[in-house]
């Protein structure tokens, strides 16, 4: 990315509906729902923000959303617009007679990536402790400005932030937007992936570096027995890796020479000979007996690196 240095600062705008959840159940409800404990952003100093999964009974995704708690008794989250929809009535359905109102909010206009904020470091930022040991879930202070809210993620370096840019506002810095190009190879040097490209729906959480997203011991939501019992186990049996080659690689399927018709992974973000994709924990011992099928002949990698350790939940079972 040094093709990017410049006092301006650089963003990535993303598709994104707003979900306002209000009522005196918000809280339960909601927490009965995502991944990650939403009571520790009410009992930090409001508001605070953090990010989790909506799941099926089976543990699989339905969405990834970012969630401002700006109350114990109101939300704001932050949808993927081709989930907003369905998310909305994913969560209504389970309404009975809770004291929670669902609505879109359209104040706001837009979302922008900002790997590097470039502004003044506040205390805001800092992740919030959690009192229960490997909670794992990340809980950060954000901040409301003139111009939308201000949401640390830290995932893209240590000031990565997310602006929610109110209508009829601007941004608070001259922006310069990246290409798709420039962001990708962003994600892939830092291993992030992509809800929509890499992570997506049906994808099981656990197999992805997502654990800042999952919190281990808030107790029941939805699937949390599968992501319980894949604790307990303490592995995958598949992991999002890095992968490299000498040769610029494929959005495609991965083979070994041993199993040449039988995929055993899938590269879903490129930039030249650099890729991020899903591979079985099996297959990583041996790198140089992978391979993606070429008009050509065979794409092989040299290195293959797993961005997360397949017993990482051991630790929290």
């Amino acid at each position: 990315m040094s093709d990017l240095q410049s006092s301006k600062v650089f963003t990535y705008t993303v598709k994104r509906r707003y979900l306002r959840v209000s009522g005196s159940d918000a809280l339960r409800f909601l927490n009965g729902m995502w991944t990650c404990d939403l009571k520790r952003a009410t009992t930090s100093k409001v508001p605070s923000t953090g990010a989790g999964f909506l799941l099926t009974n089976k543990g699989k995704a339905i969405t990834e959303a970012v969630f401002v708690a700006l109350s114990t008794t109101e939300f704001l989250i932050s949808i993927p617009e081709a989930d907003a929809q369905s998310v909305h009535d994913s969560l209504n359905k389970y309404l009975i007679a809770d004291d929670v109102t669902l609505s879109f909010d359209e104040n706001y206009e837009g979302t922008l990536v900002v790997p590097d904020s470039m502004m003044e470091p506040n205390a805001y930022s800092q992740r919030q402790s959690s009192s229960v040991p490997l909670a794992k879930d990340e809980i950060f202070k954000a901040q409301l400005c003139e111009w939308g809210l201000r949401i640390p993620r830290a995932q893209l370096g240590p000031t990565h932030e997310e602006w929610w840019i109110l209508k009829g506002s601007n941004a608070p810095m001259q922006t310069v937007e990246l290409s798709e190009s420039q962001f990708t190879a962003l994600r892939i040097e830092k291993g992030l992936p992509l809800w929509g490209v890499d992570l997506m729906t049906e994808s099981f959480p656990l197999e992805f570096p997502a654990a800042s997203e999952i919190s281990f011991f808030k107790g029941c939501y939805i699937g949390q027995e599968v992501i319980a019992r894949a604790t307990f186990r303490g592995h995958v049996t598949r992991v999002f890796a890095r992968f490299y080659s000498a040769t610029p690689l494929k959005t495609d399927l991965i083979y070994s020479q041993s199993e040449p018709d039988r995929a055993i992974g899938k590269i879903t973000s490129v930039s030249g000979g650099l890729g991020l994709g899903l591979i079985r924990v099996n297959a990583l011992d041996n790198p140089n007996e992978l391979f993606q099928k070429d008009g050509y002949g065979q794409i092989s990698f040299y290195k293959i690196e797993a961005l997360v350790d397949e017993n990482t939940y051991k630790s929290v079972g």
